[in-house]
């Protein structure tokens, strides 16, 4: 064992503060989840991250561990769980078959500011990997070409993708209010 490892075993855990970060972080963590990947998925991602803060506090690396930390973490863990659906999706037929809508209101551009019941749900109706580019384009607002390289794609496909989420995700909307 070298003198870093024994040092770091040696040094005491302050739990007091891991505490007071848990509690800061997990309404912010978990809102940032259930907003972009619903509920289900969110108490999962949540727990991860936070896992990964106690594993961090008993390193003792307490001075980087904070509310922004683990909001890095959390938007890390939601990249790699959109990566993992996308190549579950990839590995099945998936069919196209919706057509344009005519429809005045569900023209209105994605308003990526606030998430309403409605807008969660036809999210979830989206398959994982447009559902992906979605919320990584709008909410997370990344670029195409960021949005590409989180999900391995190219930016021509990147951009056919987005336009197909569009596409379906103003659908899902006007389906939801039929």
């Amino acid at each position: 064992m070298n003198d870093v490892t024994a040092s770091a075993r040696a040094a005491p855990v302050d739990e007091d503060r891991f505490w007071e970060v848990y509690e800061r972080a997990l309404p912010a963590v978990y809102g940032y989840f259930v907003r972009r990947a619903g509920a289900a998925v969110a108490e999962d991602l949540t727990q991860e991250v936070l896992l990964q803060a106690a594993r961090s506090f008993r390193r003792g690396e307490t001075a980087k561990i904070d509310v922004p930390w683990l909001m890095a973490v959390a938007k890390s863990r939601l990249v790699d769980h959109h990566r993992a659906e996308g190549r579950r999706a990839r590995k099945l037929v998936l069919a196209w078959s919706a057509q344009p809508s005519q429809s005045a209101s569900a023209d209105a551009e994605f308003d990526a500011s606030h998430l309403t019941e409605e807008t969660e749900r036809a999210l979830g109706a989206l398959p994982a990997a447009q559902r992906a580019a979605l919320v990584l384009h709008h909410l997370d607002d990344l670029s195409v070409h960021e949005v590409a390289e989180v999900l391995g794609r190219s930016v021509r496909a990147t951009e056919s993708l987005l336009a197909r989420a569009r596409h379906a995700f103003r659908a899902a909307i006007v389906e939801g209010r039929a």
